[in-house]
């Protein structure tokens, strides 16, 4: 079978852990944009109000506004992270398990 450029073969165990401390290295960014973007959400969801639904908007519960703020934290977090998260993908496929 022929390899591809860059690919290698390790155990099973060492791919685990390449995996891992990918996954690490990707979460962790999306994690600090997130929090970064939800101390401006506040604002972002009032001119997403405004600009789409004429009227005030109504907050049944606290939790109802912080859902709305994390989602969209997260959203723009998941947006500017994921060229990160697709380059940690194909170094994580680039490498095969070991077959005995």
């Amino acid at each position: 079978m022929s390899n591809a450029p860059g690919d290698s073969e390790m155990p099973l165990e060492e791919h685990v852990k390449e995996l891992r401390s990918r996954m690490i290295t990707v979460v962790i960014p999306v994690i600090v944009i997130t929090s970064i973007v939800f101390v401006y959400s506040g604002e972002a969801l009032k001119i997403i109000w405004a600009r789409t639904i004429p009227g005030p908007m109504t907050i049944y519960s606290p939790l109802e506004l912080i859902t709305a703020r994390l989602t969209i934290s997260l959203m723009v977090a998941l947006f500017v992270g994921i060229p990160l998260v697709v380059y940690g993908k194909f170094h994580v496929c680039g490498k095969r398990p070991l077959s005995e």
